[in-house]
């Protein structure tokens, strides 16, 4: 399984979108840290894999592209 979530710990592209949100529906999104991923996946996952990616993290995209993932 894959999950894509929006990432907490990115604070200023929280509060991007919390200036945003109040205009736009759009931007009402919940943002998660790591260890919330991890724990509700873990609830119906046998391993959790975090694997950031995004802007700045283009090295881990490449990465798992050219791994096949």
């Amino acid at each position: 399984m894959i999950a894509t979530v929006h990432n907490a710990h990115n604070i200023s592209f929280k509060k991007y979108f919390d200036r945003l949100k109040t205009t736009n529906a759009l931007y009402r999104v919940r943002f998660f840290h790591i260890d919330e991923i991890t724990e509700l996946m873990s609830k119906v996952c046998s391993k959790v894999m975090i694997v950031p990616v995004g802007k700045g993290k283009k090295y881990h995209e490449d990465k798992l592209i050219n791994m096949g993932i």
